[in-house]
C-alpha cells in the first residue's frame, strides 16, 4: 500500500533509507549516516521527524525525507551495560517509549525525542535481551528477545513481561519494530540468523 519505513542500514554504509514495505528487498541510499562509528539501536518516527539514538547515547533529529542530521544531543543514558534497543510511539496516547538491553537485562522508559530526556519504568521482566517493540492500534505494547526467541506482550505501566510465544526464525543482531496505521500491522523488520538474512515479517 506505499506505507514507508525509516531505517538505518548498517550494511554497506552505513547509510539513512526510507524503504516501501511493499518492495523490501530495495533499500535506497538517501543520505550516509556515519553516527560517529556507533551502532544505531533504536528509532521512532515523531512528530514529522525522525529520532534515532546510537549505542552511545547519542539522539538524532532526522529530516525524513533527505536524511540530514538537524540535530544531536545525549539521550539519558540507559542502566548499567545496556543500550537503547527499541522506540515505539503509542498510538492511543502519543507517548514515546524506549527499550534497551545488554543481553542479560532489558528496560523500559518513556522517552522525550526532541530533548534526549528519558525516565526508567522498570526492567521488561522475563526477557533478557529485547531487541525491538512496537505497539498495535489498540496502545498495547510488544516486544521481541533474541536470546530467547520469543514474542513478549509488555505492561508499559511497569515494564513486565508476558512470552506470548515462540518466533519463527533465530534472532540475532540489530532488529526493528513498527505499526502501520495505514494497514492496522505490526511488521518486523528482522535479522535471521539461520539463514544470515535480513526479513521483513
Amino acid at each position: 500500500l506505499g506505507s514507508n519505513a525509516y531505517s538505518w542500514n548498517s550494511q554497506n554504509g552505513p547509510y539513512y533509507t526510507v524503504f516501501d514495505i511493499d518492495v523490501p528487498d530495495t533499500l535506497p541510499n538517501i543520505a550516509a549516516f556515519p553516527a560517529g562509528g556507533n551502532f544505531v539501536g533504536s528509532g521512532e518516527y515523531y512528530n514529522g521527524l525522525v529520532y534515532m539514538t546510537d549505542v552511545a547515547n547519542n539522539m538524532y533529529e532526522v529530516d525524513p525525507v533527505t536524511g540530514n542530521i538537524l540535530n544531536q544531543y545525549a539521550v539519558t543514558a540507559p542502566p548499567g551495560a545496556e543500550t537503547y534497543s527499541g522506540m515505539a510511539i503509542d498510538p492511543t496516547t502519543g507517548i514515546v517509549y524506549a527499550s534497551s538491553t545488554d543481553i542479560a537485562t532489558s528496560s523500559l522508559f518513556t522517552i522525550d525525542p526532541p530533548t534526549g530526556v528519558a525516565t526508567l519504568i522498570g526492567p521488561i521482566t522475563g526477557s533478557p535481551g529485547n531487541i525491538a517493540i512496537s505497539f498495535d492500534g489498540n496502545g498495547d505494547l510488544y516486544g521481541y528477545d533474541i536470546l530467547t526467541d520469543s514474542m513478549f506482550a509488555i505492561n508499559k505501566a511497569t515494564g513486565a513481561g508476558t512470552d506470548v510465544g515462540p518466533l519463527p526464525f533465530d534472532a540475532n543482531f540489530g532488529q526493528g519494530m513498527g505499526y502501520d496505521p495505514a494497514t492496522d500491522t505490526v511488521y518486523l523488520a528482522a535479522f535471521n540468523n539461520g539463514t544470515f538474512l535480513a526479513e521483513l515479517y
